[in-house]
């Protein structure tokens, strides 16, 4: 789903800052630890092995791996695209939604216009996001491919990097 004109200019400006973004290595980390979450179910506002949504992973990995991540529970079950998009302009650095990296986090606008994030994998020749999903029938920590026949890719919004 594309951006508005103002929020592509916001993230053009966004694109423009240097903070400190993650080496290889640690992108490595944190797929590894984003990967170890993998089955732990969903749970709104969860931050923990036992319960997480789809904002607390990369609450919860940044806080692993050494980056700083605001911790935000003001949200509802479908939180909106609205309200977390200057959030991501705000906490993350901006890359792109073409760009592709091991670590870095997805945005995704979903059709009716929630907000839901991942963190990009890659294995297999192939990228994935690891997310959790309250789809039905799922409802945990997964890592599915970013594109067909999933339409994850489609719905990106924006990536960025976690930062210092």
């Amino acid at each position: 789903m594309s951006l508005t004109s103002e929020e592509n200019l916001i993230c053009q400006e966004m694109m423009q800052s240097s903070p400190t973004t993650p080496s290889s290595d640690e992108r490595a980390e944190i797929v590894r630890y984003a990967r170890a979450l993998k089955g732990a179910p969903f749970e709104l506002h969860g931050r923990r092995s036992v319960g997480i949504d789809c904002y607390g992973l990369p609450v919860r990995v940044a806080k692993a791996c050494g980056f700083y991540l605001p911790d935000y529970v003001d949200y509802g079950r479908k939180a909106t695209f609205k309200y977390f998009f200057p959030k991501f302009l705000t906490n993350f650095v901006v890359r792109g939604r073409d760009f592709r990296a091991q670590g870095a986090v997805v945005l995704m606008r979903q059709r009716n216009e929630s907000a839901h994030f991942g963190i990009m994998s890659f294995k297999d020749n192939r990228w994935y996001v690891i997310h959790a999903s309250n789809l039905p029938g799922v409802g945990m920590v997964v890592e599915e491919p970013l594109s067909s026949p999933f339409p994850y890719e489609s719905r990106i919004a924006e990536i960025g990097d976690f930062c210092r």
